[in-house]
């Protein structure tokens, strides 16, 4: 006859196996959610019309931005980085103020997400007056 602590021992992995068993019919088949992020629809043509760019220096801005379930963007979670981010923090803002978006979707429902876009201005020639 084992022990008292090993028959614990083989009692307790007895029920966690009961636990962990499969039974047809019990359990129902996990589905993977599904999710979607958002899409732009409306007052997004030609982008924000960024400022600073020189034939030597660029712009290239990365965008990111939470779109709530109504698909506007929510400004209080703006994030703008790179060359050039903080001048053109306004004109930025001022063309995700009039966008519009698809929002996102989780197994069909709308829900909270990220619109992440790069935008970008290059000076093509230095203008003379």
């Amino acid at each position: 006859m084992p022990s008292r602590p090993v028959r614990g021992l083989l009692a307790a992995l007895a029920l966690l196996l009961s636990a962990c068993a499969v039974r047809p019919g019990i359990n129902p088949t996990v589905e993977s959610d599904e999710l979607t992020p958002p899409t732009p629809i409306g007052g997004m043509a030609g982008g924000p019309a960024l400022v600073g760019a020189t034939v030597q220096q660029p712009v290239n801005l990365d965008i990111l931005v939470q779109i709530d379930t109504t698909g506007r963007a929510d400004l209080s979670t703006l994030q703008i980085t790179g060359p050039g981010a903080d001048a053109n923090r306004q004109p930025v803002a001022d063309w995700l103020r009039t966008a519009r978006f698809e929002p996102a979707r989780l197994n069909g429902y709308p829900v909270r997400g990220w619109f992440r876009v790069a935008a970008e201005a290059k000076a093509s020639s230095v203008r003379q007056d």
